[in-house]
């Protein structure tokens, strides 16, 4: 898709990156509705989507959860049919970053070198750099625009890749001492194992009641640990839950990794099967 509408008609299209050929007139004209206050104005068109659907009963969190995957799930794709989303997932973790949060131009220079902009950068910069990434980019490459995912991602946080696991799992270690959490999601609960309240000292992390968490201590010699799952929903339409946990630590002092999971649909595996003297498939799955 071309970027040849409005800059009112993209926010509208927050599932459909546009791609941004080598077009002089059509990059500039990107570059010259893009204002510093983009994400803002954009946040207040989910703010008006997201009352819609407070009137119809649904819910933010379901709102926000459903942008979030379908975004994610979409890159995936994109992984496949558009190589060089999954050569910028894959360059470091600043174009990763990019990707999953507020977005990034990206393009392949003249010597074949990746370059990956995030949208968090100056704008007015990108306005003034222009004509050297026009002049940059090779002759059969284009510049790409990607609109985020929408997760939050402190700068603080450190971001992996996992090849094994489907959901995100974060990571957390004090700096100043033992307490650690390790945060893995699962299909119908999130599974937690972090430092409990040994008698003397608050827990490293809160866990509200209401959240209904389950837990039991993890026997071994001298441990204080707990390991405590948080059900996700009950598989009923819009029940989805907001598991708000604090922990007990600034953020400066701790060490944090969230890990991604790698899903290019080239991982996936296609399964057909048909019925004896029927040359039509039936039945059709995949693995994701």
């Amino acid at each position: 898709m071309s970027l040849t509408h409005s800059s009112s008609t993209v926010q509208s299209l927050p599932h459909l990156p546009p791609f941004i050929h080598k077009n002089h007139e059509t990059v500039q004209e990107f570059l010259d509705n893009l204002q510093e206050g983009h994400l803002i104005a954009e946040n207040i068109a989910y703010e008006a989507i997201i009352k819609k659907l407070t009137d119809k009963n649904l819910s933010k969190e379901s709102f926000i959860i459903s942008m979030v995957c379908d975004t994610y799930n979409l890159m995936t794709i994109y992984f496949d049919l558009i190589p060089i989303y999954n050569d910028v997932f894959l360059f470091n973790e600043t174009s990763r970053r990019a990707l999953v949060t507020y977005g990034c131009l990206f393009y392949y220079t003249k010597n074949n070198t990746l370059k990956v902009i995030p949208m968090t950068d100056d704008i007015t910069t990108i306005k003034n750099d222009l004509s050297k990434i026009l002049n940059d980019i090779g002759d059969e490459s284009s510049l790409h625009f990607w609109k985020g995912c929408g997760m939050r991602i402190p700068e603080e946080c450190s971001i992996t890749i996992s090849f094994t696991k489907v959901y995100p799992n974060l990571y957390i270690k004090s700096k100043t001492s033992d307490d650690k959490i390790f945060l893995e999601e699962q299909p119908w609960n999130v599974s937690l194992v972090y430092n409990g309240d040994d008698g003397d000292n608050e827990s490293f992390l809160d866990i509200p009641n209401s959240l209904n968490p389950i837990s039991h201590q993890i026997v071994t010699p001298n441990s204080d640990m707990k390991n405590t799952n948080i059900p996700k929903g009950n598989g009923e339409s819009n029940a989805i839950k907001k598991n708000s946990l604090t922990v007990n630590k600034e953020m400066q002092d701790c060490d944090m990794v969230v890990e991604l999971p790698y899903m290019p649909p080239t991982a996936d595996s296609l399964i057909s099967i048909g019925f004896k003297n029927d040359n039509t498939t039936e039945i059709i799955l995949t693995t994701s």
